[in-house]
């Protein structure tokens, strides 16, 4: 009978193989085949980088067949015990994943409901209530304001295409640029694919605190950011070179009159039917408001939008158009809840509304048209932009 090759270590592992039910493979030679075709004629030498530093992991071994056998024990015991380190790795690392998705989706956040009233800011006076709108009844809206209100869209429009990321347009349309004609602004926001950069960038330009949520539904990313530029014209003209949130100053307001006075008289551009449009440009150096949207596979979204707040401001929704509306508090902030009517044709379904003193911000948080979220999974949002500021 043939002399085995193998020590009696190794004859004792075989057997354990050749016990179970699964057909014994030699890859030995396969192995030696791969290295081969990878060094060429340097493949008795090669060893990776990573283990150059570590010899006794890998090494070129030159000795006899006596002293290799004497090793092989203490080889196999190393290949055990890196071998039960890795399972020990992979297992902790399953197991983190398994906690952080679990993690995402946090335990539903209680909050306490109250019938509606407007919320104010004492500071500013900025107000966010409801107000009954009666609907609009054919015939009532005159044939000249109808044009007028489109032709201001179209001048909108207009402007906003003319401008490079960042910039704001002041612009007038009117059949007489002279005497009291409409007064708009458009902006060109800057863009962001990744929550780094938007980061980075509202932090350098001095855009509203808009903290990131710590939890978001099972199935949303982050899928974009904007910092939209200035568009309160009395504060451009007041301070073009940062602008602030705040009052609007005597010298902003002088100024608006005299850039409408320099503007009227500016060659204008014919939008047709009698209405001309002029317009500026302007490169803010601050931002009025910034966004994030977080998107899943089926298109739906979740839109949160930060604004400065400014004196007298006002945020105002037509109760007409809710099937529900209430204030809640959620972790200590009270807020506005309102969802819309199926029938009204709306970029969003539901919606949470508040304000924040202390960093002046108006907060709005919504979903998209036709979304599957539930209120509770808007508040969960809410909630956890609170407790990312603290």
């Amino acid at each position: 009978m043939r002399k085995s090759n193998h020590t009696a270590e190794e004859q004792e592992l075989r057997s354990y193989d050749a016990s179970g039910d699964v057909e014994s493979i030699d890859v030995r030679q396969r192995v030696m085949n791969i290295i081969a075709e990878k060094y060429e004629n340097g493949a008795a030498d090669a060893v990776p980088l990573d283990a150059r530093d570590f010899p006794e992991v890998m090494q070129r071994v030159d000795e006899s067949p006596a002293s290799a056998a004497s090793k092989r024990t203490v080889s196999y015991g190393r290949i055990l015990a890196a071998s039960a380190s890795l399972l020990a790795v992979l297992f902790l690392g399953a197991t983190y994943y398994w906690y952080a998705d679990n993690h995402n989706q946090s335990a539903d956040i209680s909050y306490t409901v109250k019938k509606y009233e407007e919320i104010e800011d004492p500071v500013t006076q900025f107000r966010i209530h409801l107000k009954e709108t009666p609907p609009v009844q054919p015939g009532m809206v005159q044939p000249e304001e109808d044009v007028k209100t489109r032709k201001y869209q179209e001048a909108k429009k207009w402007v906003e295409q003319q401008l490079l990321p960042g910039e704001t347009g002041v612009f007038l349309v009117g059949k007489d640029l002279s005497a009291n004609p409409s007064t708009g602004s458009a902006v060109n926001p800057l863009h962001y694919d990744s929550y780094s950069d938007f980061r980075a960038n509202q932090t350098e330009l001095g855009a509203p605190v808009l903290p990131e949520p710590a939890y978001i539904p099972k199935g949303y990313a982050f899928s974009a950011g904007e910092i939209i530029p200035e568009t309160d014209i009395a504060l451009l003209l007041a301070n073009p070179s940062k602008t602030t949130s705040g009052d609007k100053s005597g010298s902003g307001a002088e100024a608006y009159l005299r850039l409408k006075e320099e503007m009227s008289v500016m060659k204008a551009i014919d939008l047709g039917e009698g209405y001309k449009l002029v317009w500026k440009r302007f490169h803010a150096a601050g931002s009025s408001s910034v966004k994030v949207s977080y998107t899943n596979t089926e298109g739906q979204s979740i839109n949160i939008q930060a604004t400065a707040l400014h004196r007298l401001g006002l945020a105002q929704f037509n109760p007409n158009n809710l099937e529900k509306y209430e204030n809640v508090v959620v972790a200590g902030k009270e807020m506005i809840y309102m969802k819309l009517l199926a029938e009204v044709d709306q970029d969003y379904t539901q919606q949470l509304v508040w304000l924040d003193p202390l960093q002046s911000v108006y907060y709005c948080l919504s979903d998209s048209k036709g979304s599957p979220l539930s209120q509770q999974k808007l508040i969960n949002v809410a909630a956890s932009m609170q407790q990312s500021k603290k």
